[in-house]
C-alpha cells in the first residue's frame, strides 16, 4: 500500500472522528430480481435472467444537506456492466427552494422521478418501452441528467423541478442514411461536454388537497451533438445534430385500492443544415392502470403507443439514427406481494413494432429489496 493511499485512509478517519454520529449515519440498501422470461418471437427461447443488482445509500450530511448515490451492475447477457445511475449533493434553504448539483433522474413524466431503478418499485416489471434509460433497445430521450436541479413546494398544492444540464450526443459514425442500422445509444457526459448548448427540463405539479391526485406538465429543450469522429460522421465532433424541443403532461392518481398512472410526449427534432432535412414531430404515451383485488394480489393492465414521420422522403432522422421503430404495447400485469420486501409478478406484453412480426413477451420476475 503507498504511503500516499495509507494517509488518505488515516486522514478519512480523522474526519470521521470529529464529526457527530447523527452525521455519519449512511442509510444502505439494495434492489435485485430473478426472472423466468420468454416469447413467441421467431427465433426466442424462453431462459432464466438475473436481473440488474442495484446498490444505493444516503445520508443526511447535515440538517438541510444530503448525499446519495446509485449504482447498477447491469446485466448484458454474456457480463456485467456497472453504471452509475445517480450522484448528487442537495442542500435545501427552504421548503419552496432546494438545489441539487450531480446526476439524477431528469424530471421527464411521473415514471422516470418516482420508480427508479428497483423493480420491486414499479407496478410492472418492464417500463413503458419509450421511457427506457438511455442505454436501453428502446430508449428516445435522455432519462439521467449531469448538471443541476431545482425543486420546491410552493403552497396552495403548487411544487415545481427545475434543471439545468450537459448536452446530449449521438455517435453517427455507423450511421447510413437511409437504413436503421445505427442503434446509437443516447450519450449524456458524465465528466465532460461536446457543446455548449445545454440541455433545460422543468416539471410543475399541482396536487390536489385531501385527493391521492396530482397532475404535470414539463417540457425540455435539448442539444443533441456528434459525438462520432473521423470519416461518416453527419457533422463536425461537438457540432449539433438536432435540437430537440419536449412538451408533456402527467396524471397519477393511487387511493391503495386503484391507481392510474399516465403521460403523453410531444416531441419535434430540428435538424441542424449539416443534418439537413426538415423538422419532425412525433408523439408518445401510455395509460396504466391497477386494481388491487384483495391484499396481496394486484392487477394491471397498460397500453402505450410511439408514432413519428417514416414516410419516403419525410423521415425523421433522430429516430432513424437510434434505430426506432414505431411501436404500440399492451401488457398486462398479476402481481403477488409476498410481503414489503419482495414480490411476485407475472407480465405478458404484446408488442405491435412496425416493420417487424407481432409476438408476445411473457416474464415472471421474483424482486426484492435488502435494507
Amino acid at each position: 500500500m503507498s504511503k500516499i493511499t495509507t494517509g488518505m485512509r488515516g486522514f478519512a478517519l480523522a474526519v470521521a472522528a470529529c464529526l457527530p454520529m447523527s452525521a455519519m449515519a449512511l442509510d444502505l440498501g439494495a434492489f435485485g430480481d430473478v426472472k423466468w422470461s420468454g416469447s413467441d418471437k421467431t427465433g426466442d427461447t424462453s431462459a432464466f435472467a438475473i436481473g440488474g443488482l442495484d446498490f444505493f445509500a444516503r445520508q443526511q450530511l447535515t440538517d438541510n444537506t444530503t448525499g446519495f448515490f446509485e449504482f447498477v451492475y447491469e446485466n448484458t447477457g454474456d457480463s456485467f456492466v456497472l453504471d452509475v445511475e445517480r450522484y448528487w449533493i442537495k442542500r435545501e434553504f427552504n421548503p419552496m427552494f432546494s438545489l441539487a448539483a450531480g446526476r439524477f433522474h431528469a424530471p421527464l413524466g411521473y415514471w422516470n422521478r418516482n420508480f427508479h431503478h428497483g423493480v420491486l418499485l414499479q407496478p410492472s416489471v418492464s417500463r413503458p418501452s419509450f421511457i427506457d434509460f438511455e442505454d436501453g433497445e428502446a430508449a428516445i430521450l435522455p432519462m439521467h441528467m449531469i448538471g443541476m436541479m431545482a425543486e420546491g413546494r410552493l403552497g396552495g398544492g403548487f411544487s415545481y423541478e427545475a434543471s439545468i444540464g450537459n448536452s446530449t450526443s449521438l455517435d453517427t459514425s455507423a450511421y447510413a442514411p437511409g437504413s436503421s442500422t445505427c442503434g446509437c445509444e443516447i450519450g449524456l457526459g458524465n465528466v465532460s461536454d461536446g457543446s455548449d448548448g445545454k440541455s433545460f427540463v422543468g416539471r410543475a405539479t399541482y396536487s390536489f388537497a385531501g385527493q391521492p391526485l396530482k397532475l404535470s406538465l414539463f417540457g425540455m429543450r435539448n442539444s443533441v451533438v456528434e459525438a462520432g469522429s473521423g470519416a461518416g460522421i453527419l457533422v463536425p465532433t461537438g457540432n449539433t445534430l438536432f435540437t430537440q424541443t419536449v412538451f408533456g403532461s402527467d396524471v397519477h392518481f393511487d387511493n391503495d385500492v386503484f391507481d392510474v398512472t399516465a403521460e403523453y410526449y410531444y416531441l419535434k427534432n430540428d435538424p441542424s443544415a449539416g443534418v439537413g432535412g426538415d423538422s419532425h414531430t412525433a408523439t408518445a404515451y401510455y395509460a396504466q392502470f391497477g386494481y388491487r383485488i384483495q391484499d396481496p394480489f394486484k392487477v394491471g393492465y397498460r397500453y402505450e403507443s410511439l408514432s413519428f414521420d417514416t414516410g419516403a422522403g419525410n423521415v425523421d432522422q433522430y429516430f432513424q439514427i437510434l434505430g426506432r421503430d414505431e411501436s404500440k404495447h399492451h401488457v398486462l400485469v398479476l402481481r403477488y406481494d409476498l410481503d414489503d420486501t419482495n414480490a411476485l409478478t407475472l407480465e405478458l406484453n404484446r408488442a405491435n413494432i412496425s416493420g417487424s412480426e407481432d409476438y408476445t413477451t411473457y416474464i415472471l420476475d421474483w424482486a426484492f429489496m435488502l435494507l
